[in-house]
């Protein structure tokens, strides 16, 4: 055991012994000291070569001169500006211009309460009748000169009146029942129902089918009624019409942003049980 370790050289050689040297562990530390030296001889040189740049540069080239400064004597003389004095004065403001107008005016009459035996007739109903202009003092003097344009008012704008009556599929929104279809199936079943006198022209389970046209206007009531499509009973028919008269105003058509008119056709279905 002695004569292997002095044989040995190096630290390594002592960690290494008995392994793989072939790894690359052992060859970068074996190396790591001559990559240092190498490294630390480099700055050391560029950190002298950095210190005496300066010096060895002025040794050389030698100090530099400054440039040549250029200076301009500039000579500048003033001279008065000679005037003209022949040029006529600018003529003075014309003194023809006509006065203003007085305008006429009538005394402004002061309201002061008096007993009924100090007061005496005022001329406020004159100043008012004669169209004067209320100023201090009683005045003669031009009555137009204020006189204003006459006052143009425009005329009103005519509201558009469509009384065309629109079908479902021409309109925007179309008139409908308050509440839907529901709420106007539940209506027609609480008021209408089969008249006594027309049990005897019905078939029990048959069902009998009237339409009822009407229309809704832009406030949402309702007019022209009639039988559009009959049974050929008429207790039936008209048990359909008075009952969709007692209907309230439904929800009108829009059509361009504005309600209108539209025709609505409304079928009613009889039928009887055995």
């Amino acid at each position: 055991m002695a004569e292997q370790l002095t044989q040995m050289t190096s630290f390594d050689d002592i960690i290494f012994e008995n392994r793989n040297k072939e790894f690359g562990s052992y060859d970068i530390r074996n190396r790591s000291v001559t990559v240092l030296l190498i490294s630390f001889i480099i700055s050391a040189a560029v950190f002298v070569m950095a210190v005496f740049y300066p010096i060895v540069y002025k040794a050389i080239v030698g100090e530099e001169k400054p440039a040549d400064t250029l200076l301009l004597n500039l000579d500048v003389q003033l001279t008065d500006i000679a005037l003209n004095k022949n040029e006529p004065p600018p003529p003075p403001p014309p003194s023809n211009i006509p006065p203003t107008p007085k305008i006429e005016t009538a005394r402004f009459v002061a309201f002061n309460v008096k007993k009924d035996e100090e007061v005496r007739e005022e001329k406020l109903l004159d100043i008012l009748n004669n169209e004067k202009q209320v100023g201090k003092v009683d005045q003669q003097g031009a009555k137009d000169i204020y006189q204003t344009e006459e006052l143009v008012v425009p005329e009103p704008v005519k509201t558009i009146v469509d009384d065309k009556v629109y079908q479902g599929f021409e309109v925007e929104e179309q008139a409908e029942f308050v509440g839907g279809q529901e709420a106007l199936n539940k209506f027609l079943n609480k008021h209408i129902t089969v008249p006594d006198e027309a049990h005897d022209l019905m078939q029990p389970n048959k069902p009998y089918r009237v339409y009822v046209y009407m229309v809704v206007n832009p406030d949402g009531s309702l007019s022209d009624f009639k039988i559009l499509k009959g049974v050929g009973i008429k207790a039936l028919e008209q048990e359909a019409l008075e009952k969709c008269k007692l209907m309230p105003k439904w929800k009108p058509a829009k059509y361009n942003g504005r309600n209108v008119k539209q025709n609505i056709s409304i079928p009613i279905v009889f039928t009887i049980a055995e």
